[in-house]
């Protein structure tokens, strides 16, 4: 009893009902190829918003650290002006022992109004003769 047995008959149907290797291949090819492409752009899109949050993230934390330098600076600013003033005025009382008190408020007053004086014509000069003046120290001409 040897037998052969013979797959079954498949239908078959016309070459136009058929899609063709290539086209078949390439709409297959296409469907990942999109899931791939819209994937790329969904993790650089999230990559962007991630590195703008970070670098929010990160100024807000300079900008605060900065905010506390100048409100220290500017405290320690107030404190070293009350300290200066009560020197000179307990330094004004000790040299009113010596001399009359007038004339120790003038011989405190007098070298404040001068250093006052030149800070003041330093900051009303003009950059370029600011300038001129540090360039013919050194000897170098522009």
């Amino acid at each position: 009893m040897n037998r052969t047995l013979e797959p079954p008959a498949l239908p078959v149907d016309s070459p136009r009902s058929l899609p063709s290797p290539a086209a078949g291949s390439a709409a297959s090819q296409q469907a990942p190829l999109s899931d791939a492409l819209s994937d790329v752009v969904d993790a650089s899109q999230s990559l962007v918003a991630n590195r703008f949050d970070l670098m929010r993230l990160q100024l807000e934390a300079s900008v605060e650290a900065k905010i506390q330098r100048v409100g220290l600076l500017a405290a320690s600013g107030v404190l070293a002006l009350v300290s200066y003033m009560v020197f000179f005025a307990g330094l004004g009382v000790l040299l009113s022992q010596v001399v009359p008190t007038w004339l120790a408020i003038v011989a405190i007053a007098l070298p404040h109004l001068g250093a006052s004086g030149y800070v003041l014509s330093r900051a009303l000069e003009t950059p370029a003769a600011a300038g001129a003046a540090t360039t013919s120290s050194e000897g170098v001409t522009p």
